[in-house]
């Protein structure tokens, strides 16, 4: 009998160290809850920036600014990658250029963003920019996307992770950025019938997703899941 014994205790340790590694995983993806709540009428968020002079895909200083002089206090910045790795705001590489005068759809270094003028007029943001403005306010929030390197975006942002939040487009993104510390991950449902999978139906239920992005457009379509969804506490921001 005494053979059987070793395998036994291996056996009762994987299952031990199994599930404490499963539990660590579940308190260490879920998402905080302390996201502030909505007003009545709703949040709205200054995208690209907001709008300056006309113009409302600048990603640039001013725009900023300006969308912070008039009460906005969520800021939308698309963010990029320069070839030095430096975090800067922009659309994508073919608009940041075509802002700047630059040709191509080339991604440029840090030091050719920041010696032009966007339309010759506003300042590009790079991180230590959009550092400097986020933290001169602290009841502001900066809402990204399109960026999943989430280990630069946490090492070049020092702005609290309470005031981050970064749109991410599967699940597994959602998980890689709650685990690089960023507290609230958004998870884009592109389509109506991404809510019908029973994945998601399961994470829902289980409280493993808490913040959503979505369509405008879809929303007539699918009320019913949307007011189940923030019944249950779930955050969603609409974009069109």
């Amino acid at each position: 009998m005494s053979r059987f014994k070793p395998k036994l205790l291996y056996t009762l340790g994987g299952f031990v160290l199994l599930t404490a590694s499963a539990l660590l995983l579940w308190y260490v993806v879920s998402t905080p809850t302390d996201f502030p709540a909505a007003q009545a009428e709703g949040i709205l968020i200054a995208h690209a920036g907001g709008g300056i002079d006309g113009q409302t895909y600048t990603d640039s200083r001013e725009a900023v600014e300006a969308s912070i002089s008039k009460g906005f206090k969520f800021i939308e910045l698309d963010l990029l990658l320069t070839t030095d790795n430096a975090l800067v705001a922009g659309h994508d590489w073919k608009e940041l250029n075509r802002l700047l005068g630059l040709s191509g759809e080339e991604p440029r270094n840090l030091a050719e963003v920041k010696e032009r003028r966007i339309l010759n007029k506003y300042t590009p943001l790079d991180a230590q920019g959009i550092n400097d403005i986020f933290l001169k306010h602290p009841d502001v929030y900066l809402v990204t996307d399109k960026l999943d390197d989430f280990e630069q975006l946490t090492a070049q942002l020092t702005i609290p992770r309470n005031r981050l939040l970064v749109e991410v487009f599967s699940y597994t993104d959602y998980v890689k950025a709650l685990l690089r510390g960023i507290n609230y991950p958004m998870l884009c449902f592109w389509k109506k019938e991404k809510f019908d999978r029973l994945r998601y139906k399961l994470l829902f239920a289980l409280g493993r997703i808490r913040m959503i992005t979505i369509p405008a457009k879809i929303i007539p379509g699918a009320e019913k899941e949307l007011s189940a969804l923030l019944k249950s506490g779930v955050k969603i921001f609409a974009f069109s």
